[in-house]
């Protein structure tokens, strides 16, 4: 989903009453497409196609502050947005990819100051077009990039600040992949999913080493997804995987037990099928809630997690009031104490 202008809101005190407050934290001047939290909770980062694409801001507490501009060097991003930002494990190395020079570009972080290290290529060749997703490995070893570039999804091996080009990912018998929006590893790094805008929508990988294996697209008891799927996230114990997108049921949630992926439910209000597009997943850090954003549907929720059951709590607002425009990325800060939205509603 493309929007037209952000704004982006800390929701406090989450607990499983939902949200009691909200602050807006900042006003943008364009789209915000993706945040990341830095691994030890010090930092955020947003992109987008706001002016100079990518910001960073401190984080102390709840309160979040403005830092700088994410640049090349002395030079500001050179493109129309960016779409994903991943910190490593470690937290010492961001990945910036989307709609820009050099497609997606890895910079180094210390204390508050990130640093232009190099663009990520395929030996040497430019990856050719944008890059709407990224993960690193649990341990760290591994990234994947996923977009609409020649092969839509590459693995690339991780030392320091060397990032080195290993393959392109294929499915088994049906070779190029769909054009990837979102790419997750299972806490254990054991299993990989893409999905994406078309072809099966959602396919699962087994990862072993640097070798990234084909083994089933994903679908709800034997019957094909039917539209994009946009975000995927797993729980913090691999146990769960959630899915959403723009597909029948817009969020749905599956079982994971090893490299077996088994369709649970689709996720409801109160027994009332969802209605729009879902854009953006997060669960919080202990597995114990989920947060929701998307197109309608009061475009962002909060649900509880018990097992297998998804229980809806709140839709997510402060003070009496709704959010009124889509949600676009959502991402629990790294103690759950709150959460950050980004999309096309207003200020209030």
């Amino acid at each position: 989903t493309f929007f037209n202008d952000s704004t982006l809101f800390i929701g406090e005190n989450i607990n499983a009453s939902g949200f009691y407050s909200y602050d807006e934290i900042n006003v943008l001047s364009n789209r915000v497409y993706c945040s990341a939290f830095s691994p030890d909770g010090t930092l955020l980062v947003l992109g987008g196609a706001f002016s100079d694409l990518a910001s960073l801001f401190s984080v102390s507490g709840n309160t979040v502050t403005y830092v700088a501009d994410i640049k090349k060097g002395s030079e500001s991003l050179n493109g129309s947005s960016i779409r994903t930002a991943m910190f490593s494990p470690d937290g010492k190395a961001l990945v910036l990819g989307g709609y820009i020079i050099g497609r997606a570009s890895i910079f180094s972080v210390n204390g508050t100051s990130v640093t232009y290290v190099a663009d990520i290529t395929k030996n040497g060749t430019d990856l050719g077009n944008s890059v709407f997703s990224s993960a690193f490995s649990p341990n760290g070893s591994l990234l994947v990039l996923g977009g609409g570039f020649s092969g839509r999804a590459s693995v690339f091996s991780v030392s320091g600040m060397t990032v080195t080009y290993i393959a392109d990912i294929t499915r088994t018998g049906t070779g190029t992949l769909f054009y990837v929006e979102s790419v997750a590893f299972s806490p254990d790094g054991s299993l990989l999913v893409l999905a994406g805008d078309s072809g099966s929508y959602a396919s699962a990988f087994s990862v072993s080493g640097s070798t990234v294996t084909f083994l089933a697209d994903i679908t709800k008891s034997g019957t094909a997804l039917n539209g994009n799927v946009n975000s995927a996230v797993f729980n913090h114990d691999g146990s769960l995987l959630v899915l959403g997108g723009a597909f029948s049921g817009f969020a749905s949630a599956f079982s994971v037990n090893g490299t077996s992926v088994t369709y649970i439910a689709d996720i409801t209000k109160n027994s009332v099928a969802l209605t729009g597009t879902v854009n953006a997943l997060s669960f919080s850090s202990d597995g114990s809630m989920l947060a929701l954003g998307g197109s309608s549907d009061n475009y962002a929720s909060l649900y509880n997690v018990d097992g297998t059951n998804f229980a809806w709590v709140a839709d997510i607002a402060g003070s009496g009031a709704t959010i009124n425009g889509s949600v676009d990325t959502i991402a629990f800060y790294v103690d759950d104490s709150f959460i950050v939205l980004g999309g096309a509603f207003t200020g209030y």
